[in-house]
């Protein structure tokens, strides 16, 4: 019960978050802009690492972190899917770096929405069974 309960208001703070934003101007969309990977909820980014993503026509690929990765995905409104079958290179990096790409793929998995943020950043809301968090992207033609 109570995990239900903390699910339930992680999900209502997810949603507060993205309620009410917007492009900016209509010059930051989701496809056809490169990028980059600024922040992840709760996690701490290793450094040296860089993670991506490219949004076209229902394709999304990008760099995990050490390998690339490509796969399929479909929004409606806000809500989006990623599709569960990842194709991804098969690369070896120090272990830090595949354990951050083996749980962004995850997170990538279970995505559920999206917004771009008044300020041009992408946030892909995504939920696993511990729980809720946000991977927020810059623009790569965008200063931080």
């Amino acid at each position: 019960m109570r995990q239900k309960l903390t699910s339930f208001l992680g999900l209502i703070t997810v949603a507060s978050v993205l309620t009410g934003q917007q492009a900016i101007a209509s010059t930051v969309t989701l496809e056809g802009t490169n990028w980059k990977l600024s922040q992840w909820t709760g996690t701490e980014l290793v450094e040296g690492t860089e993670i991506s993503a490219a949004f076209t026509g229902g394709n999304l690929a990008g760099s995990s972190g050490c390998n690339r990765y490509v796969t399929r995905y479909e929004k409606e409104g806000d809500n989006m899917a990623v599709q569960s079958e990842i194709a991804s290179t098969m690369k070896a990096c120090p272990e830090a770096w595949m354990k951050q790409e083996a749980s962004f793929l995850a997170a990538l998995k279970g995505v559920q929405q999206y917004g771009i943020t008044k300020e041009g950043k992408l946030q892909l809301v995504y939920r696993l069974p511990e729980g809720f968090g946000i991977l927020t992207f810059m623009s790569e033609n965008l200063k931080k």
